[in-house]
Formats: structure tokens, C-alpha cells, sequence
């Protein structure tokens, strides 16, 4: 069995692989654009927030979404921890919890925004935690996506202090999608999930 400490290290080793891998930005393609917002101030091109945040201070992260033809759109909000059963954050409002996609059918031209309000907690405090943005874009009749992205949507670093501000009512209930995953998961998830997998078994053998 993983320890905490175990898993910590786990996400140190994926964070440094992270640094190499990561894409960062609003995305587009020809069927989909994206615009990131960070507590509403837009963030164009290839730039990324890199907030410091308090424990348990909200934040809010927007994706305005718009598509050029009908189409059904996968979305997801993770981070490297949840996969590891490790909370650095915890999702106040949003249409999804994080790790799990939200689903939804677009007309032509339609722009949808998907909003997530966050804190984090202090199970990451004193580090810094990349929150992520994957989507997938299916076409009517296709049973594999045209376009499956993934990039960098905040790279939040959270402090040893707690938050001491007013606070914001959770949300009495947060959508969950039909689905549990999209079509295709992104490359760079597949990339961090199997070296998470030779990184437990290399500790499993040094504390086994």
C-alpha cells in the first residue's frame, strides 16, 4: 500500500515531468476556441496565471468555448493529484467535480462557458499544482474525436497561510456528466498515468 508520503513523491516526480511536457494557453483549432479567464481577467495566447493563493482562498478559472459546427464537446478541470487520491483542491461551483468530464451537444457557432470556483486545501500547501483542461470534440456519426487537447490552464501555487476572507456558499450541487470519461483520454494524461504506475511499483519494491 502507497503511503501519503509515498504518493507526495509521486506527484513531485510527475510535476518535474509536468515542466517538460506541459502545454500552455487558450487552445484553438479548426472546430474549437478557447479563451482562459482567471478570476474573470482574460489570459490570451500562450500566457498562464500563476497565482499564490492561501489555503482555502477562491479562486475561479472560466473557459469560454465556441465551435464553428454542430458537435458534442468532452471537458474536464483535473489536476496531477487527483488521480492519486490526493486533494489539493477542492471545487466550491463549477459543472464538474475534478478528474470527471462534462459533456455537452453545441449548435453552429455556439459559445458555451464552463466556470469551476475552487479553493485549495492544505494537503498541497507549500508547493505549487498545475490545474489542467482536457477536451475532446466528437462529430455526429464519429465514434473517435477530431480534436483531443489538453493544456495548462493555471499553475496555482499555495501557501502555508490560511485564508481569512469572506467566504463563498458552496453550491448545492454540482453537475456530473452521463459519462465517466471522454472518447479518447489526451496523450499527456496517458503519458503521467504510466509513469505513475513505474514509479509505484519501483517504491513498492524499495518499501515492499
Amino acid at each position: 500500500m502507497v503511503s501519503y508520503m509515498d504518493k507526495r513523491l509521486i506527484l513531485i516526480v510527475c510535476l518535474i515531468i509536468f515542466e517538460f511536457l506541459s502545454v500552455v494557453g487558450s487552445a484553438a483549432s479548426p472546430y474549437i476556441s478557447i479563451d482562459v479567464y482567471y478570476n474573470d481577467e482574460l489570459y490570451p495566447g500562450t500566457s498562464t496565471p500563476k497565482p499564490l493563493v492561501k489555503i482555502g482562498e477562491p479562486f475561479t478559472l472560466r473557459f469560454d468555448v465556441t465551435v464553428n459546427q454542430y458537435c458534442k464537446i468532452y471537458a474536464e478541470l483535473s489536476d496531477i493529484g487527483v488521480y492519486q487520491g490526493i486533494e489539493s483542491f477542492t471545487v466550491i461551483e463549477g459543472p464538474s467535480q475534478l478528474g470527471k468530464d462534462y459533456e455537452k451537444i453545441y449548435e453552429e457557432n455556439e459559445t458555451f462557458t464552463y466556470k469551476w470556483t475552487l479553493k485549495p486545501t492544505e494537503r498541497w500547501a507549500g508547493g505549487s499544482m498545475p490545474l489542467d483542461f482536457h477536451y475532446s470534440v466528437l462529430l455526429p456519426g464519429e465514434h473517435e474525436s477530431v480534436v483531443n487537447g489538453v493544456f495548462t490552464a493555471a499553475y496555482v501555487t499555495i501557501s502555508s497561510e490560511y485564508y481569512d476572507g469572506p467566504e463563498i456558499p458552496a453550491a448545492s450541487g454540482i453537475k456530473a456528466s452521463s459519462k465517466s470519461s471522454s472518447p479518447t483520454t489526451p496523450a499527456f494524461t496517458v503519458f503521467i498515468s504510466m509513469a505513475v504506475v513505474c514509479i509505484v511499483c519501483v517504491l513498492r519494491k524499495m518499501y515492499g
